[in-house]
């Protein structure tokens, strides 16, 4: 029951309980156990309400639709169903100098295929805009680290099922801050394939 709801019917008790005590004929020399009374069931009824309030605003708030979690602390891009997670990938961001900007960001057009207007013409397969030119798109290079001009690199299988399942208007929210570099063993444990264009986005 919702707090205004509670709030509703404890007035409407406390009336009924007023009303019951008025109609009655109570002796002059009781009338101050009524006003006793009465002062008592207004503090419960009060201390109720304030308990029951407090309690809904600690109730976490779940987020409802879809929406969609870019981690460049860790280089993961996690999508959501409400609070269900339903698609769970590698990224890489914008290395330093042309970094993917933090922000809550709303999915924009879609392209299954897209070419860079900025980086030679490379080819962005799976493309959802996000902002401006950042994209989130499919790419053959997704190192565990940031490598990209900007856009939010996915490996293609799980481009396409982004790219599927997201919607226009869908929010996108880039958080986070590289941490540093990895070592090389940790890059080519991630790494899927190497560059194909000059100049990749």
């Amino acid at each position: 029951m919702k707090t205004r709801e509670v709030g509703n019917e404890l007035r409407a008790l406390m009336l009924d309980i007023t009303l019951r005590f008025r109609s009655s004929s109570l002796p002059d020399s009781h009338a101050h156990l009524f006003n006793g009374v009465r002062i008592r069931v207004w503090l419960i009824c009060v201390l109720t309400l304030l308990i029951l309030a407090s309690s809904c605003q600690r109730q976490p708030q779940q987020p409802a639709g879809k929406w969609a979690e870019v981690d460049k602390t860790n280089q993961v891009l996690r999508a959501y169903a409400g609070d269900k997670l339903v698609l769970e990938s590698p990224v890489s961001t914008g290395k330093e100098g042309d970094a993917t900007p933090n922000g809550t960001f709303a999915a924009g057009e879609k392209f299954r295929m897209h070419h860079s207007d900025l980086y030679d013409n490379a080819p962005m397969p799976y493309s959802v805009q996000i902002a401006g030119s950042y994209f989130i798109h499919g790419f053959s290079s997704v190192p565990a680290h940031p490598a990209s001009h900007g856009c939010i690199r996915l490996p293609m299988e799980q481009a396409k099922q982004f790219f599927d399942w997201v919607e226009p208007g869908t929010p996108v929210i880039v958080t986070g801050e590289w941490p540093g570099r990895l070592s090389e063993e940790g890059k080519q444990a991630r790494d899927i394939t190497g560059e194909t264009t000059k100049n990749p986005p």
